[in-house]
């Protein structure tokens, strides 16, 4: 009886041991890594970074629009997304005429202000070299006359002084007791003195009168003063007929103001009315 007590523990004992070894070996295999092994290759590691944000435009595109014209509609709002073409706002039509109207007039006056100035700098610039050639005409003639004036009072000196040796050769032949008569030899020594004070003066007024001449050369090829008005009129010229061209193509477009490009509007400075 004790022998079948002891092998039907042992039994037991035997059956329990099986099933814990089953359990233990279950448990292994879920909680260790299973490995695969496989040919070494080259292959990317990938980042993937998830999150929520805004994004934000770096670049701002102004649209500028005319003064002074009168806004029928603003068709968009702040923060609303348009694309290139889209209309923005439109102008009032009756307003782009009077405005073309008024441009032209002013372009039309600015073209005739330009035509006017230019007339003006061509007559001056004709008066310039007239007065030019009249001041070289005046140097030439000083020149010329202090010349002659020169040469003849020099030969008066000279047929003074002629007239002295002329004298003195007169008395060479002649032997007197009496006083010789000093009056003629003193009239031509006078009239020498007024003959060379002649020449003096000639030379004096010849040179005043060429410095006289000189200088109105000098003054009449002398620099006129830098005068920008032109150049000021033709670059309002300028602009007003880009405004012009701006102004007939909103019309033309039956005064609608497009997006230039895609993007949101940021702010809006026009109002209606």
């Amino acid at each position: 009886m004790d022998r079948k007590k002891l092998l039907k523990w042992c039994g037991m004992f035997f059956a329990v041991m099986v099933i814990f070894t089953a359990v233990s070996r279950a448990a292994s295999s879920i909680s260790v890594a299973q490995v695969e092994t496989g040919k070494i290759q080259n292959k990317t590691i990938a980042h993937v970074v998830q999150g929520s944000g805004t994004i934000e435009g770096t670049k701002e595109r102004a649209v500028f629009v005319l003064e002074d014209q009168l806004v029928k509609q603003v068709l968009v709002r702040e923060g609303q997304a348009v694309k290139k073409g889209e209309t923005l706002l439109v102008f009032s039509t009756d307003q782009l005429k009077e405005t073309i109207r008024e441009k032209e007039d002013r372009i039309e006056e600015l073209t005739l202000q330009i035509g006017d100035l230019e007339s003006q700098a061509q007559v001056a610039e004709t008066a310039k070299k007239r007065a030019l050639r009249r001041a070289q005409e005046d140097y030439n003639l000083a020149e010329g006359n202090g010349s002659v004036t020169i040469s003849n009072a020099r030969r008066e000196l000279e047929a003074a002084r002629q007239k002295l040796d002329d004298y003195y050769a007169s008395l060479s032949g002649e032997f007197t007791d009496e006083p010789a008569d000093k009056s003629q030899e003193q009239a031509l020594l006078d009239e020498i003195r007024m003959r060379q004070e002649a020449v003096d003066q000639a030379v004096m007024s010849s040179n005043q009168d060429r410095l006289a001449a000189r200088r109105g050369m000098e003054d009449a090829a002398a620099e006129s003063a830098r005068d920008s008005t032109v150049e000021n009129v033709r670059r309002e010229l300028a602009r007003e007929q880009d405004e012009l061209e701006n102004l007939n193509k909103i019309l033309k477009r039956k005064g609608r103001v497009k997006a230039p490009v895609n993007g949101v509007i940021k702010r809006i400075s026009a109002v209606t009315g």
